[in-house]
């Protein structure tokens, strides 16, 4: 009887298709009572979790009604086409749709007054990179819709999922001498602070800087400062994301590092340190992710509003169109070079290994190597969907007398480690070899070295690719070994993890391999000029 709680939600509008809403809450008091501060506590807690759980539930539930609605509407539409089919001789005209639109058209990028190839961080230099992965969109693409447009909010978003409060995200301003003619502006925050003593809240200031990139891309420089942090005075955190294009530009390579940068010497300095290179990771990981999803849902709605024309319905009578002529999908591909070795194996364990996986594309082995084993951006994205991070490729490049002139190359990734005792992450280097078969196919081996793994002086796991031609399609078999370079206690232990982990490997790498080999035959099928057949006068 002595309290009541007042609860609103406003819905403001961020664009003809999307509302914000936001949840405010307050305790009224009636009177003063002993625990009205412990009642307004519990209040301010619980509400959050309440809000949220609303907006989780109206955003499922508005999903339902506007599907709902779409079918309702497709199904009037094609009512109304049979009436008006049914009252007239002939068949109706399709009405031709919207012609479909550049997705980049009207979308900003790099003007005369923007600075190219600068970096202004205190501690660029000794930047360590805490994730990469590859973005389905151009650089230009994930500029505007991440750092740009005001109806996306991506970055209130992404603070906010971080459980950041009062989020302010200004425009950009332009540089000046003292930002090295770099863009600038600065986003605040309120965030909580997990420390045993002192306050339970930090301010935030992030200073942020951009400036793009020669090659095609961009970067975006973040300074953080938290204002009541213990010794906020004596250090800044320093965050660098890179976004460089790859797959002939279609595609943006996001890199995140990170370092702290300490404006003088104090007690808990390396504390400090290893809380930051621990806790930034996961928050580079869920950017990436809330990146990815807010591109698609981009793609989606710029598809839905500018669909590919459809062509009118002749009433003529008599002659189909002719389909436009057949495309070589093998075309502007290439295959072994002179310095290849042909029929040459070079894993130790070849003899002993074990099938782990088959299948069959449907493409030639020409087209099976030149999408998955030259384009890095596939073999990124499969190591990328493993959980793998820091992954680097060098170039394929001519075998020496000790690969027996096979082509090789080096790949190196960190991934996680579930063992009971020991570090819980490695370091990883694959040497890749590549050679051709007489048959007309190729032989992609990879031999893997888990640095920090137990015992990882003692063995090597082999990887084996073998594709074969079959007509226009071609056949691929993975095998797998375990390569006992120094008998030890547990390699049977070891051998048994080889021949239980792999399988399931090999076969995520044939379904992501198939989609893109699928899509890229796909794509090159001729188009018919118009469907159906066309009626005479």
């Amino acid at each position: 009887e002595k309290f009541r709680i007042e609860t609103y939600y406003m819905f403001t509008p961020i664009s003809d298709e999307k509302c914000k809403m936001t949840l405010f809450a307050t305790p009224y008091f009636l009177e003063s009572f002993m625990f009205q501060k412990k009642i307004e506590a519990g209040v301010m807690k619980e509400t959050p979790d309440a809000g949220k759980a609303f907006h989780a539930l109206a955003t499922k539930q508005l999903a339902v009604v506007v599907k709902q609605k779409e079918k309702e509407l497709k199904k009037l539409e094609k009512e109304r086409k049979k009436r008006q089919q049914a009252a007239g001789d002939s068949e109706p005209e399709e009405e031709e749709e919207e012609a479909p639109l550049d997705i980049e058209a009207g979308m900003s990028w790099n003007t005369e007054t923007d600075a190219m190839d600068v970096t202004i961080g205190k501690a660029y230099d000794n930047k360590v990179k805490v994730f990469s992965g590859i973005l389905d969109a151009s650089p230009k693409m994930v500029f505007n819709v991440l750092y740009l447009d005001p109806s996306v909010n991506f970055l209130e978003t992404y603070h906010k999922l971080r459980e950041k409060r009062e989020v302010k995200v200004p425009d950009w301003e332009e540089g000046g001498t003292e930002d090295k003619g770099m863009r600038h502006r600065a986003i605040t925050y309120i965030k909580d602070l997990s420390v045993p003593m002192g306050p339970k809240e930090t301010q935030v200031t992030e200073t942020q800087h951009l400036s793009f990139t020669s090659d095609g891309g961009f970067r975006v420089e973040t300074e953080g400062f938290n204002h009541q942090a213990p010794f906020a005075d004596k250090f800044r955190v320093e965050t660098t994301q890179e976004f460089k294009p790859t797959a002939g530009g279609e595609k943006t390579e996001f890199v995140q590092s990170v370092t702290p940068y300490f404006l003088e010497s104090f007690m808990f300095q390396k504390k400090v340190e290893a809380g930051v290179m621990k806790e930034t990771p996961a928050g580079a990981k869920q950017f990436f992710e809330l990146a990815e999803k807010q591109l698609k849902v981009f793609k989606a709605q710029h598809e839905k509003k500018h669909k590919k024309p459809k062509k009118k319905k002749s009433k003529g009578k008599g002659v189909e169109e002719p389909e436009e002529p057949p495309v070589d999908p093998e075309e502007g591909m290439v295959w072994k070079e002179d310095y290849d070795a042909v029929d040459t194996v070079f894993g130790p364990a070849f003899d002993k290994k074990e099938e782990i996986c088959s299948g069959k594309f449907n493409a030639s082995a020409k087209i099976v190597y030149n999408l998955l084993f030259l384009d890095d951006s596939f073999v990124k994205e499969y190591h990328a969907s493993r959980g793998k991070r820091d992954i680097e490729l060098t170039p394929w490049a001519p075998g020496t007398e000790e690969d027996k002139k096979i082509r090789t190359r080096i790949l190196t990734y960190m991934k996680d480690l579930s063992v009971p005792m020991g570090p819980k992450e490695t370091k990883v280097t694959e040497k890749l070899h590549l050679s051709f078969k007489s048959d007309g196919g190729f032989l992609f081996e990879s031999e893997g070295f888990n640095h920090n793994a137990p015992f990882c002086e003692n063995f090597r796991v082999e990887m084996y690719y073998e594709i074969t031609p079959a007509g226009e399609q071609s056949n691929v078999k993975i095998y797998s070994s375990c390569n006992i370079l120094k008998s030890f206690m547990f390699e049977n232990k070891v051998r048994a993890g080889v021949s239980k982990d792999t399988p399931e490997g090999a076969k995520v790498w044939f379904n992501m391999a198939s989609g893109v080999v699928n899509k890229y035959m796909q794509s090159k099928l001729p188009k018919k000029a118009s469907r159906g057949l066309r009626r005479g006068l």
